[in-house]
């Protein structure tokens, strides 16, 4: 891989847009007082552990800017990483599940806008190792029995769409979203996990929140209404919704390769 120095930007939630900087003169900023990280904490490994043990699966030594980010995420902060397309972002949220032990039983989703991004992305998994089982939850692979072996974390790494991870929690056109409560719920002898005919019954099952360690969105750009993902997709600005549903140690994490200052104070 190229190891010339790439033009890359990170950004901490919340904080105001940096301008492209070199990462080897990156300080990023840090909250005062970092969310703490209750669950996980005790399962990360060492950061230069753990980057060595990346590292060796990858074949590469990561960039500067690839290796800050994922410093500051194994630090406890939220963020996001402006960098042009081909610097390496997939690595850092798809890398970051290989910073804790084993025996935590990481989880990783990806909010990603398009299918054959995520198809994409998923197919390169193989190269962290085995232990690695990519997911991506379309339209017909959207179903209960995949979402119940999503929840018990049978899969590490869930690409899927704005519109489905919110489930009943998105907001239809200009109206507020009514979940139907005649919606069937299915049941499985023997498990405790109870599906609701959406994604949300996922994210609120608490096993898995308490085992995911990273939402990733990719192309955050499109969370602002200033943004054409406002009025198209109109799911990327309500990710807040999500966020509020997460455990305090669940990192933050967008990417993007463009990211003008007033869409960053937007988002």
């Amino acid at each position: 891989m190229d190891s010339a120095p790439s033009r890359v930007s990170i950004s901490n939630f919340p904080g105001d847009f940096s301008d492209p900087i070199d990462p080897d003169d990156f300080d990023a900023p840090r909250d005062a007082h970092p969310p703490s990280i209750p669950q996980m904490g005790d399962l990360r490994l060492p950061f230069d552990e753990a980057i060595k043990k990346l590292e060796g699966l990858v074949g590469f030594n990561l960039k500067p800017g690839q290796r800050k980010a994922l410093e500051e995420l194994h630090m406890g902060s939220d963020l996001c990483l402006i960098a042009a397309t081909g610097f390496g972002k997939t690595i850092v949220f798809t890398g970051y599940y290989t910073l804790f032990k084993p025996e935590a039983g990481a989880l990783t989703i990806i909010v990603s806008p398009l299918k054959a991004i995520e198809n994409g992305q998923a197919a390169d998994l193989w190269k962290l190792g085995s232990n690695c089982r990519p997911f991506v939850v379309v339209g017909d692979t959207n179903t209960a029995e995949n979402r119940r072996d999503i929840a018990l974390g049978k899969y590490t790494h869930i690409w899927i769409s704005a519109e489905a991870v919110l489930g009943d929690l998105v907001e239809k056109k200009s109206q507020e979203y009514k979940p139907n409560k005649s919606r069937k719920v299915t049941r499985w002898s023997g498990c405790e996990y109870e599906d609701r005919g959406t994604f949300t019954s996922v994210i609120q099952y608490t096993p898995f929140r308490q085992r995911l360690c990273l939402v990733a969105i990719d192309e955050m750009h499109l969370c602002a209404q200033i943004s054409w993902g406002g009025s198209f997709r109109p799911a990327f600005s309500q990710l807040s919704k999500l966020r509020d549903q997460l455990e305090p140690h669940t990192r933050l994490f967008g990417t993007t390769a463009t990211l003008r200052p007033d869409t960053w104070k937007e988002i």
